[in-house]
């Protein structure tokens, strides 16, 4: 005798045969499966006998999870990109393009400024776009969020740097962010996001984010006075060398970079969406190489060197751990509060969710993969992504797109920013860091 149950499959439902354990019993139909449906016809036994058929032929279906299926759905949870990507239109395409250009625009200048704040040559901050936003892009949850150097992360690994000789400056930011990215990993597997939305109230980011906008302004006076300011970056010490060194300003470099900063501020009021520091990237160094700043007094970047940064571990010991270990967390947790802030924003315009942890992930494997390639800790740009925002991007991948624009930039451009002047880099992150004042 055999019962006929229903096996759920992809497709739908379908009837298969299994030997039945009981006594013989009539032919079934499709609703004596489920005992909660009434059938007067079937006495006690025959139902008794039912069930314990119906349980031998569960077993034999073998539904438990398999290993394989666990894994799968673990990645599936941990790659977001395999559950969305399915589904990308050419219309998400050409948003997402767009998008990348106009980031892509910003982050050049942008990213060489950051560098200088945290004390490190130029080509350093446009490295750290090469790989966090492409793992972002893999791991990552929020369309709108651009991934890179930013002013407040960029103070914060500066003081440590600025004790340091020159020639380990580079390792010593390499070996921040890899503290930072594995930091963030651990954290994002254990799902500690919680900690960053509950133990670090608003008021408490917001204060601190600006007393470091104002102390980032006024670090960056000596690019619009052309001024050297040495030692750590602090209220005091900043201070003290921007007064006792006013003699020396060069008025030239001054007027220079306060047209610069009206421009830039003009331009993000009446035209948020123009590439206006790249426009003025590119006018300044052609103007710069043809009218000759540099023998005008005016300071230029000098020498960015181009093409694919060298992969190298950064140097682990236990004295670094020790030494670097105060300014790795609290990189981490600033630049996680500051990146998920941001990505919360604009997903709740868009009716979405931001899993933190999962942030915390995507952010960590980024900084981890790009300290291995000369980055320095990165996060969530709030500029960047307003951006991203306005040019109705789609999906992640537009941070991906955005990397391979500065990639391309820097493999067949570098050379030419040899004749930029800092007074742009200085004006750019002064009108940056006016927009973190809350």
């Amino acid at each position: 005798d055999t019962m006929t149950e229903l096996e759920t499959t992809g497709s739908g439902l379908t009837r298969r045969s299994c030997p039945q354990s009981g006594p013989s019993s009539p032919e079934l139909s499709t609703d004596a499966i489920f005992p909660s449906i009434p059938r007067p016809e079937i006495t006690e036994v025959d139902m008794e006998d039912l069930i314990a058929g119906y349980g031998q032929c569960h077993d034999e279906l073998d539904l438990q999870p398999t290993a394989g299926s666990i894994a799968w759905g673990w990645i599936r949870k941990r790659v977001p990109l395999i559950t969305w990507l399915p589904e990308y239109s050419l219309l998400a395409l050409k948003c997402d393009l767009m998008g990348a250009m106009m980031v892509g625009s910003m982050v050049i200048p942008q990213g060489m400024a950051y560098a200088l704040l945290a004390g490190l040559p130029p080509e350093i901050g446009l490295y750290s776009v090469f790989f966090a936003p492409i793992l972002y892009a893999l791991l990552g949850t929020s369309a709108e969020l651009s991934v890179g150097p930013v002013a407040m992360v960029s103070l914060i690994v500066a003081g440590p740097l600025a004790e340091l000789p020159d020639d380990e400056v580079v390792d010593a930011a390499s070996f921040i962010a890899l503290g930072a990215g594995l930091v963030q990993i651990v954290a994002g597997l254990m799902k500690l996001g919680f900690i960053i939305e509950n133990i670090l109230p608003h008021s408490v980011i917001s204060g601190f984010t600006s007393g470091a906008a104002v102390l980032i302004i006024l670090s960056q006076l000596q690019y619009v006075f052309r001024i050297e300011l040495s030692g750590k970056k602090v209220l005091i010490n900043i201070l003290v060398q921007l007064f006792s060194n006013l003699g020396k300003i060069h008025w030239v470099t001054f007027g220079m970079s306060v047209g610069l900063i009206a421009a830039l501020l003009l331009s993000r009021h009446f035209v948020p969406k123009f590439p206006t520091a790249l426009v003025l990237l590119v006018a300044l160094t052609a103007t710069s190489y043809f009218a000759d700043f540099e023998g005008h007094g005016i300071k230029v970047c000098g020498e960015i060197k181009a093409g694919f940064p060298r992969p190298f571990f950064p140097h682990v010991t236990v004295e670094r751990c020790e030494k670097f270990a105060n300014v790795i967390i609290v990189s981490t947790l600033v630049g996680v509060s500051e990146s998920v802030s941001v990505a919360k924003t604009y997903a709740a315009k868009r009716g979405a969710r931001v899993k933190v942890s999962q942030e915390m992930l995507a952010l960590g494997f980024g900084n981890f993969i790009g300290s291995i390639f000369m980055a320095y800790p990165v996060t969530g740009s709030l500029s960047r992504t307003a951006v991203n925002g306005a040019m109705g991007v789609k999906t992640p991948l537009t941070s991906l797109f955005a990397s391979i624009v500065v990639i391309v930039a820097v493999s067949f451009a570098a050379s030419l920013l040899y004749y930029l002047p800092k007074a742009l880099l200085g004006a750019i992150v002064i009108t940056a860091a006016m927009k973190l004042v809350d």
